[in-house]
């Protein structure tokens, strides 16, 4: 591929995909779409060099260098004796981002890894002194081992593991939970190709993160911790980018970051749940909810039931974020994370675990249930939150007789995927058309879906 293409459905969209459906009111607000944006240019503007021997900036030998489109690590003629240790980082902090890069292995390699794989490593929520093993989190890059995950200079994770104890552990997404402190490696279900280019996403949001190498979601964590000294530790949420020379040819294109969207609620805004209670809510049948609150989420309790406002809405701005929990590779695909926001209780936006699947049948994620597929698949991983920003216009009526369909825009983890639809009527399940406004719903569909960050803005 042209090493200057960003990956598929990088976010890019048609002019004015901000514009809100006709007649959507009066209120002016983001609607939270997002781009990519390219960290590698000829003069690697956005990093600094970083070489134990030399310190920062000082690469006389040119282990480092832009050639064309591509950063080539260690392109450098070998001579049989030892190359530092180093890395490339960003001068800037990121947290709550997607990370794109796309790696390939050069031929030459350095003492003292002369004799051992290949090596190199995309680091993360890096902070601190340059060192060779700065405090942070590392998405390996080796040989046989695309994917892993260590903990550097006093980290700390937890994570789902096929057998606890084990030494290493390894990932498993149905797994037994375990938590791992220092110097320790999480092992990945290996994706990678040690001969093309590999495409390699991070996705950090908050203090949690998924690799995905080659499509494949191979590895995850969530309750990533510093060691702040002292026997303190806390959240890692943010810190630097780095990409790091370790004693092999390397080289790396494309690499772009973009933004995760957990937008908070504008003044004045409808707040319908902000981690702390249920008190909006009630259940279908207008008693009390019977999900459960857990890490500032609501989560679906199973045989419990939809989600009803107490109140009811007619045209809104409406924002909700959600997280869908891993399932087993063999669940047919309306058994992966179901669960759904209804406008209106009456028209559906599916939530469904939709990662790597190729969107048809009006019923994925992202799609206006029954009616159309979203533009684009912008499903995150298992256990990252992703975001759904809507401007919904109500059917409109002369007494009982509508005269216009609803209609509605969606934007899904910052790509707008349903321009200002028509809904031609009520989706399946959805409680029938009527005049007037009517409450919120989310659905109860048998899994253990999460949301939080619930808010709107009536027009």
């Amino acid at each position: 591929p042209d090493a200057g293409t960003p990956p598929p459905d990088a976010g890019t969209s048609p002019p004015d995909a901000g514009t809100p459906p006709p007649d959507a009111g009066v209120v002016s607000f983001d609607l939270g779409e997002t781009t990519w944006t390219p960290l590698l240019d000829a003069s690697l503007s956005h990093f600094y060099k970083w070489l134990p021997s030399k310190g920062r900036n000082t690469d006389p030998d040119g282990v480092f260098r832009m050639e064309g489109n591509v950063l080539h690590i260690l392109g450098i003629p070998a001579n049989g004796l030892p190359k530092d240790f180093g890395y490339l980082a960003t001068w800037e902090y990121f947290g709550d981002v997607r990370v794109h890069v796309e790696q390939k292995w050069g031929t030459a390699k350095f003492p003292p890894r002369l004799n051992q794989p290949r090596d190199s490593g995309l680091l993360y929520s890096m902070r601190g002194p340059d060192q060779i093993w700065p405090q942070c989190l590392e998405f390996q890059i080796t040989e046989h081992n695309v994917g892993d995950t260590w903990m550097l200079a006093g980290t700390g994770l937890t994570t789902s593991v096929a057998v606890v104890g084990a030494t290493p552990p390894v990932f498993a997404p149905l797994g037994s939970s375990e938590h791992l402190r220092g110097g320790q490696l999480v092992r990945s279900l290996e994706r990678e190709s040690l001969t093309d280019w590999n495409w390699l996403d991070l996705f950090a949001s908050g203090h949690d993160s998924a690799n995905v190498v080659n499509g494949w979601w191979v590895n995850g964590a969530t309750d990533i911790e510093a060691d702040l000294g002292g026997g303190t530790w806390a959240s890692l949420t943010s810190g630097r980018l780095a990409l790091q020379a370790e004693g092999a040819e390397v080289f790396y294109r494309n690499m772009l970051v973009r933004p995760l969207r957990y937008m908070p609620p504008p003044p004045g805004a409808v707040v319908l749940f902000d981690g702390s209670d249920l008190d909006a809510w009630q259940s279908s049948a207008g008693g009390n909810p019977g999900w459960r609150l857990v890490d500032g989420a609501m989560e679906v309790v199973p045989g419990t039931g939809d989600l009803r406002t107490r109140s009811s809405f007619g045209d809104v701005r409406l924002h909700v974020e959600f997280r869908v929990p891993a399932s087993s590779t063999n669940a047919a695909e309306q058994d992966r994370g179901n669960s759904g926001v209804y406008l209106q209780g009456r028209y559906e936006v599916q939530v469904l675990d939709s990662f790597g699947s190729t969107l048809a049948g009006a019923n994925d994620c992202g799609a206006i249930y029954g009616v159309k597929d979203a533009d684009v698949n912008e499903a995150f991983p298992p256990g990252i939150w992703q975001s759904y920003d809507m401007v919904f216009r109500a059917a409109r009526w002369s007494g009982s007789t509508r005269v216009a369909p609803a209609r509605i825009t969606v934007v899904w983890n910052g790509s707008v995927v349903q321009r200002d639809v028509e809904i031609p009527g009520s989706t399946t399940l959805g409680d029938p058309e009527g005049p007037g406004p009517a409450p919120l719903r989310l659905q109860d569909h048998g899994h253990a879906v999460r949301f939080r960050n619930i808010w709107l803005q009536p027009l």
